[in-house]
């Protein structure tokens, strides 16, 4: 008989077997490097846990004024510590997708220390596009480019030039199909936030 599992465990262990000490060992020596100082010892989540540094990276990137954030032991302060740098990440210069954000507990609670260690990357990658002085070098795999996508209807391509089209396509006249999960907004694989 076959092992029955939970699926949410399942999924915890998942995302627990990305986060490498490895891969923690290069974000906090870049975010060391970068900020000029060190960050206290132990896990890397709880030394990021308050926020304070995660905010001194974020006003490196940000024009003046940039994100004002508090030093306190206070579970409150830290998470908007925390919740800041998540919003100024969202904005222009930086301009982070939403797959490559994390969510405050994710750091906090440490729920899901793979999320951030790749928000971490994709903050490094958009802050040494914005600001090459501050931030001259990059961690984490290289941002893949989209690929280039065609437009226009099938007719104007020049493979098609010859061939006569049918009397009427989708594209002109509307789909006559029935409703589905694909065509009603519905996305899987997207994050689920309760």
């Amino acid at each position: 008989m076959a092992s029955v599992t939970s699926l949410d465990r399942d999924l915890r262990k998942m995302r627990l077997d990305k986060y490498t000490p490895a891969a923690a060992n290069e974000v906090r020596s870049w975010i060391e490097g970068i900020l000029g100082e060190r960050l206290p010892p132990g896990d890397l989540l709880e030394s990021l846990k308050d926020g304070v540094a995660l905010c001194k990276l974020v006003n490196l990137a940000l024009p003046p004024p940039g994100v004002k954030f508090k030093t306190s032991a206070m579970p409150f302060v830290q998470m908007e510590n925390i919740s800041h740098f998540l919003r100024a990440c969202k904005l222009p210069p930086l301009n982070l997708q939403e797959h490559d954000m994390f969510l405050t507990v994710d750091l906090y609670e440490a729920k899901d220390p793979a999320q951030v260690l790749q928000c971490l990357g994709a903050f490094s990658r958009a802050a040494n596009q914005a600001k090459p002085a501050a931030f001259p070098s990059a961690i984490g795999p290289r941002a893949a480019g989209l690929s280039p996508q065609r437009t226009g209807a099938p007719g104007h391509l020049r493979a098609h030039e010859g061939v006569t089209s049918p009397a009427w396509n989708i594209a002109q006249y509307g789909y006559m199909g029935g409703a589905s999960q694909g065509n009603l907004g519905i996305s899987f694989g997207g994050r689920r936030q309760i």
